[in-house]
């Protein structure tokens, strides 16, 4: 972060890895934190990275906490982002869902 910025791919890469590694360690609960951080970078470049990490937040989330609270995982990601961000949230997954037909 202090070197790229935290707009920059590398560091979003960072966050996602940082994420995937949490998981694997059984912590989905700070991997869903690390995948939001990387989704934040991927919205604000309209980057096409940005439809895999919502799938990988998908895959994570219900190991966490979150879903264990019966939370839906778009209200928890609609708790977290700001309107301009779950706007490119929509896009995103009408994008996964044009790509599934």
């Amino acid at each position: 972060e202090k070197t790229l910025g935290t707009d920059h791919p590398d560091t979003a890469t960072t966050y996602h890895n940082l994420g995937s590694l949490c998981d694997a360690q059984g912590k989905a609960d700070e991997a869903l934190e690390w995948l939001l951080r990387a989704l934040r970078v991927w919205l604000s470049m309209k980057h096409y990275r940005t439809e895999e990490e919502l799938l990988w937040i998908f895959e994570v989330y219900p190991r966490s906490s979150y879903a264990k609270e019966q939370e839906d995982p778009l209200d928890w990601l609609k708790s977290r982002l700001n309107a301009e961000e779950m706007l490119g949230v929509v896009f995103a997954l009408l994008k996964l869902l044009q790509e599934q037909e």
